[in-house]
């Protein structure tokens, strides 16, 4: 099961929201943008967390707080893969989006 917490939770404290879904065995987070899935991490979640629209100026970002992108077009697969190479990264969790037509991430 995963938890979306994005925007702070849908207002009701994306932390204190997580903190408690964690506690009680949820398999994955997912976030918005980059900055909220550092901010669980600084919180201490330790389960995995999906980035739905990850920027590539933060990539590096995701790397070092072990946050996992949603590569949703070419460009930011692209950019993924020539930074994953730089870092001599193999096996980092992604998800491919797939667009079936809602182009919604």
């Amino acid at each position: 099961m995963l938890g979306v917490v994005k925007a702070c939770g849908y207002g009701s404290s994306s932390i204190e929201v997580s903190k408690l879904l964690e506690s009680l065995g949820i398999d994955y987070f997912a976030v918005a943008y980059i900055n909220e899935g550092v901010e669980l991490r600084k919180a201490g979640i330790k389960s995995p967390i999906l980035v739905l629209h990850p920027q590539i100026s933060n990539f590096k970002k995701a790397i070092e707080f072990n946050l996992e992108p949603s590569l949703y077009s070419n460009r930011v697969l692209k950019a993924f893969v020539e930074l994953s190479a730089q870092q001599g990264l193999e096996n980092y969790p992604v998800h491919v989006k797939f667009n079936t037509g809602l182009n919604r991430l």
